[in-house]
């Protein structure tokens, strides 16, 4: 029924990307909900973590929408993908490195 798709030589690295970035993505939000809805957990680490994962399910949604091949397809579509990209990849790398600064301290 469905052999043009699974004849593709893509296919299932597609659907490994797909899931890979679906499961990633309901786990930083489920993580944002429990910092943000717990008065407890909202310390300065704990806010640091929350913006770190809040970049990266940013870079994860900006990534879904660029590998999209309509969204390839046009020029200034894909610079706006590539530039949002490179400042979420490199704010959550700021972030990752402030936390290991406070946590070595």
């Amino acid at each position: 029924m469905f052999s043009y798709l699974t004849n593709h030589p893509l296919f299932y690295q597609q659907i490994a990307r797909v899931s890979g970035a679906v499961v990633s993505s309901l786990f930083l939000l489920a993580f944002s909900f429990l910092i943000i809805a717990s008065p407890i957990l909202y310390d300065m680490f704990h806010a640091m973590h929350l913006h770190t994962a809040l970049n990266y399910l940013c870079s994860l949604v900006v990534f879904a929408l660029a590998s999209s091949r309509d969204f390839c397809a046009d020029r200034e579509k894909n610079i706006f993908a590539s530039s949002f990209l490179q400042f979420f990849f490199s704010t959550t790398g700021c972030f990752v490195c402030g936390e290991a600064f406070t946590f070595f301290r």
